[in-house]
């Protein structure tokens, strides 16, 4: 377990190195000058050139990229071109609503995936097994960002309702915190609920036919008993690894999510910094996002050691 354990975090910063690379080499390959936005009408090539020499980008990719790296090493993911504000800073100061966004989709996914899927496959061809079945195609078929749409359309339509907008802190007011977020994590969270409802009921059913489980019946044990305590532990493997990644879907989605009910997240901040040329705010949102999809997968890998000490010998 150690050894395995070892193993995948001497790749993490291999992993981070690389995509350190991809994100700077990346971004300055964009087309578009940020420059153009901040002198607007006042452009002449003379003063073009020289606001480039204050913000340093005429450097060479092989200069700034050290410099780049060892201020991000550090916890400094530079200025931003536009505002000059620190991007660190406002990083942290919205990483928690999109982190918040996030896990509330994640309980979503699990609390309503994992039980259904697991019901559908011990009741296989009953009602609850079509009809689940059923609503998760709807759903996998669905944009998120279309059912956001239609979420604040037609109540509004036919009731008068709309969904509250904006962020407030959950220290400030837990009840209107959790009115903001609930409607758009779920949102984020049954396209995925669908994704890990299917996955949980095939592997489960593929486990309840093993020699073992029917060993299991044949002794006596109940039923409930013999899906809980030796094929949920089988099955779950693949399904980990499914939440896993349905954690780094959330985060996706959150991107939309977050520009459609004006939430100050991560995804809102990304994209205001794609749309105004701000290349070191999109770098350092780009390189955020990235290590979190590495920590994701090491945290997953770490749970199906667990779950299958198999998989600790590959």
């Amino acid at each position: 377990m150690q050894r395995y354990l070892l193993r995948r975090l001497l790749l993490v910063p291999v992993v981070l190195l690389m995509l350190s690379i991809l994100v700077f080499a990346g971004i300055r390959a964009i087309p578009g000058d940020v420059v153009d936005i901040r002198l607007e009408t006042s452009y002449t090539p003379e003063r073009a050139e020289q606001l480039r020499d204050v913000l340093g980008l005429n450097k060479p990719i092989w200069q700034a990229y050290p410099e780049w790296l060892l201020d991000a090493v550090q916890g400094d993911l530079g200025k931003s071109l536009v505002s000059d504000r620190s991007v660190s800073q406002e990083l942290r100061r919205r990483a928690p609503v999109t982190i918040e966004l996030v896990v509330l989709s994640l309980i979503i996914q699990v609390i309503l995936g994992v039980p259904l899927g697991v019901l559908a496959a011990v009741y296989r061809g009953s009602i609850l097994d079509h009809g689940s079945r059923l609503v998760s195609i709807i759903f996998l078929a669905v944009p998120n960002f279309w059912i956001a749409t239609l979420v604040l359309t037609f109540p509004s339509i036919w009731w008068g309702w709309a969904p509250p907008f904006g962020y407030t802190p959950f220290q400030d007011d837990p009840l209107r915190n959790l009115e903001q977020f609930i409607i758009p994590a779920a949102i984020i969270g049954l396209y995925l609920t669908a994704i890990i409802l299917r996955l949980t009921r095939a592997e489960l059913l593929e486990v309840l036919q093993q020699d073992y489980i029917r060993t299991a019946r044949a002794k006596g044990l109940s039923n409930s008993a013999t899906v809980l305590r030796h094929a949920m532990r089988n099955a779950m493997v693949s399904v980990v690894t499914v939440i896993g990644l349905a954690l780094a879907g959330a985060i996706a989605g959150a991107v939309i999510i977050e520009q459609i009910f004006a939430l100050p997240g991560l995804g809102t901040y990304g994209i205001e910094a794609i749309n105004r040329r701000d290349y070191t705010a999109v770098q350092g949102f780009t390189l955020i996002v990235g290590i979190g999809y590495v920590l994701i997968n090491l945290l997953v890998d770490v749970t199906n050691s667990y779950l299958n000490p198999r998989i600790r010998y590959t």
